[in-house]
């Protein structure tokens, strides 16, 4: 009995009041929704952490790039930098080659006029060959108008002096007159000896006809005299008259003339003309002396041996160095010039390496 009223109360305690229009939780129930309570705070909690530790984690992350990009970006502003300075100087090794080579073109055309012009010497001096000589000077003129070195306009005017100089003196066929040597050469064994000496003259040309006015004695005499001048002729000469030769002699004199053109073509070639001169006279007297001069091969030697010898073979030659000499120092100056920027050229290479 004593314990319904209790169960009551408590009972009483549950039942929901129809003026307040709610429910009361019992007292038993509230433990357990503060438990709740905590784990909720405590799962936020975590989450709150959890959240603040993942955009830490991000800012660190993103820093880290950030950094990373800051340090590709230095190194490709670097190799930038680096690509640039190659260019440069390879822009700069461009340029010098592109000079060097307009340089080198340079000095190989002045090399080329020089061996030209030294060429034209030899030929002139040497070989006596102004046509030649001629036609170097010009060749080498024309690589020299591909120059625009300073000098070389004084050394165009002075290779012009020296071929004009040249144009003027008379040319010389050495070759023609060598030619023409060796026919007459061959044309000695046909020359006709002399046989007879051909300038007779009759003594007493002069003697007067017989008249009627002289004696029967002196008319005999002069008629017989008449008789004996035709069959007995006198000869004059200026100088001593050499006896006729023999075979044997014809070909001693033969070999003579024969070793004479040889002389006078040694020394046309070597332009003596003293001795080609010499040789030209000693034919003519021997031509003169032991063959007949009527006759048209004799006639023609010696027109031929005549005309020879009013060629001069060794003309006086003009010097022509003055125009080598002047091309040889512009070419010093060339070189000197060459190497000094090509020592320069290194020695700033050498320091722009040092610096990189």
């Amino acid at each position: 009995m004593s314990t319904e009223p209790n169960n009551q109360e408590e009972n009483s305690k549950n039942i929901v009041s129809e003026e307040g229009n709610h429910l009361e939780i019992p007292t038993k129930n509230k433990p357990r929704r503060r438990l709740m309570l905590r784990l909720f705070f405590l799962i936020v909690l975590l989450l709150l952490i959890l959240l603040v530790f993942i955009l830490i984690m991000a800012k660190l992350r993103v820093k880290s790039d950030k950094e990373a990009i800051f340090a590709q970006l230095n190194n490709i502003t670097q190799q930038i930098d680096e690509q640039s300075q190659r260019l440069s100087a390879s822009e700069s090794a461009i340029v010098m080659l592109k000079r060097k080579t307009n340089d080198d073109q340079g000095i190989w055309q002045l090399d080329e006029a020089k061996y030209l012009m030294q060429m034209a010497n030899v030929t002139l001096y040497f070989q006596h060959n102004i046509s030649t000589t001629i036609k170097l000077l010009k060749l080498a003129d024309s690589h020299l108008s591909n120059v625009a070195t300073p000098g070389v306009m004084e050394v165009r005017k002075l290779l012009a002096d020296n071929i004009s100089v040249l144009s003027d003196i008379p040319t010389v066929d050495i070759s023609g007159i060598y030619l023409e040597l060796g026919a007459l050469n061959q044309q000695v064994e046909q020359l006709p000896l002399v046989l007879q000496l051909q300038d007779k003259t009759t003594l007493a040309a002069s003697i007067p006809e017989v008249s009627k006015g002289h004696s029967v004695i002196v008319r005999a005499l002069m008629q017989s005299w008449d008789a004996i001048k035709k069959v007995l002729v006198i000869r004059h000469h200026q100088t001593p008259v050499d006896p006729l030769l023999t075979p044997d002699q014809r070909g001693y004199l033969n070999l003579n003339l024969h070793l004479l053109f040889a002389q006078a073509q040694l020394a046309l070639l070597n332009h003596r003309d003293e001795i080609f001169q010499a040789s030209l006279k000693e034919i003519q007297g021997a031509i003169e002396r032991y063959f007949v001069q009527t006759n048209f091969a004799t006639k023609s030697m010696l027109h031929s041996i005549q005309s020879l010898q009013k060629v001069n073979i060794s003309p006086e030659l003009p010097d022509i160095n003055d125009s080598l000499i002047a091309l040889k120092k512009i070419t010093e100056l060339q070189m000197n010039k060459m190497s000094q920027e090509t020592n320069t050229n290194n020695i700033v290479s050498g320091v722009e390496k040092d610096g990189v």
